[in-house]
């Protein structure tokens, strides 16, 4: 056809050998806080404030969804100059984020300013949060996806914040308002928090507003607790969880691996690339277009302030649970036995350059990459520097970091499923650990 490219004949793309990212910079405010802003133009202005929040995660779940709530005029305010704002509380911080037209950057550090100083929580509007969280949680524990995914982190994390389980719906109607005002202001400091702006304006004029609107933010007089180390994984055992009736099993298994800043880091992105974050990766390969007995296996990178994992996921049927076990697990070892190399390396290592640039694609996205690479422990420029090494990944790193980190034997391996069922699976030499779903 006229215009069209013949099959087989498609121009190569030119590698990305870099990119640039937006000016940026710290300050550190008289109050402690620490401020990250990067200028990038656009008609919004973005934030997020993060502040370290672990243990007690039923009043943190309550905090986050009470935070904005009750606030006299608050709505209004924020609908006058274009604004949104939400609180979320994960297993490391409680964040606030939010955005507004980039004209009233101030006046929404002032509503964010407004939310830090002031704990409130009345009681009419803690008991609709009360209520909300616990039917979302009983809704939650009905998804095999999160029950599987909680199994993972409280195995690999026991004795760990990470490893809380979620709070059940009876705890967190529990949770009283002087619980909630406690947290506040004892945990709600500016001295350990993060705030991230992202605005059109020069990165000094984002310091000087966030100085103006937030030195009367002081918070409690205590410091905040430092978070324990996170206990070595104790892999050799997998974890049945019983799920009555399942028609399928969730299979989970979970490697640690580096965090953003570490040298080794680029290579283990292209292995977990290879493995299973592509369509056409070793994963869906084997699993489902050899072997048919998974329709979208994968692998996902997860990493929090101490801790990063690789997760590897599939569902699978009942009979199929033993086979894709032993192929996710051979997998694994053939990154290091049959290594990630010519084509299959440069595919991967394409894929990587161009999902990080995608990561700076608007205001909101740049945010949100700042918020992670500030829980990580490094900055904006580790885009460009990252890129740079991305390219510079040899097939005998690949091979190197896939001996080191992710053979199965050291896996956390869960499988969600109706154990009658999986016993018959199974082999008898497998030494397995049971715990229920079932409330």
């Amino acid at each position: 056809m006229d215009g069209m490219t013949a099959a087989g004949a498609i121009p190569p793309v030119e590698p990305l050998n870099s990119v640039s990212v937006p000016s940026h910079d710290r300050a550190r405010l008289a109050n402690g806080l620490c401020v990250l802003a990067a200028a990038r133009p656009g008609p919004l202005v973005e934030l997020r404030l993060c502040v370290p929040l672990t243990g007690a995660p039923a009043v943190a779940a309550v905090l986050a969804e009470t935070l904005l709530s009750g606030r006299e005029r608050f709505p209004h305010r924020l609908d006058a100059i274009g604004g949104h704002l939400y609180a979320a509380a994960g297993a490391d911080s409680l964040v606030i984020g939010g955005h507004a037209l980039a004209t009233h950057t101030r006046e929404l550090l002032d509503l964010l300013a407004e939310v830090l100083r002031t704990p409130h929580c009345p009681e009419p509007v803690a008991n609709a949060a009360r209520n909300r969280i616990a039917d979302a949680l009983r809704v939650a524990g009905s998804e095999p996806a999160l029950a599987v995914q909680e199994a993972l982190t409280t195995v690999r994390y026991a004795g760990h914040p990470y490893g809380e389980s979620a709070p059940s719906p009876e705890r967190v109607r529990q949770v009283s308002t002087d619980e909630v005002l406690d947290l506040h202001a004892s945990r709600l400091r500016p001295d350990s928090a993060t705030l991230i702006v992202v605005a059109p304006e020069p990165v000094t004029d984002t310091f000087e507003a966030a100085s103006d609107a937030l030195a009367s933010w002081l918070g409690g007089p205590e410091p905040v607790p430092s978070a324990p180390p996170v206990p070595p994984p104790r892999p050799g055992s997998l974890t049945l969880v019983h799920r009555r009736s399942a028609v399928q099993s969730s299979i989970r298994l979970g490697l640690d691996v580096v965090g953003l800043g570490h040298p080794d880091f680029p290579a283990v992105e292209l292995a977990h690339l290879s493995l299973g974050s592509m369509y056409s990766c070793r994963l869906v390969e084997t699993l489902r277009e050899r072997h048919g007995c998974a329709y979208t296996p994968r692998s996902v990178l997860v990493h929090q302030r101490q801790a990063s994992q690789l997760v590897v996921s599939a569902d699978v049927s009942p009979q199929s649970t033993a086979t894709a076990l032993d192929l996710i697990r051979q997998e694994l070892r053939r990154l290091a036995t049959d290594p990630v190399r010519g084509a299959e390396l440069e595919r991967v290592r394409g894929c990587a350059l161009g999902r990080h640039t995608l990561t700076m694609g608007s205001s909101a996205q740049l945010a949100d990459l700042m918020l992670l690479l500030a829980d990580q422990g490094v900055e904006l420029d580790w885009v460009e520097r990252h890129l740079r090494h991305l390219n510079t990944v040899t097939e005998s790193d690949v091979e190197s970091v896939a001996r080191r980190y992710l053979d199965p034997e050291l896996a956390t391996e869960i499988v969600l499923g109706d154990t009658a069922t999986l016993h018959a699976q199974l082999p008898e030499s497998q030494t397995m650990v049971h715990r229920s779903t079932d409330r």
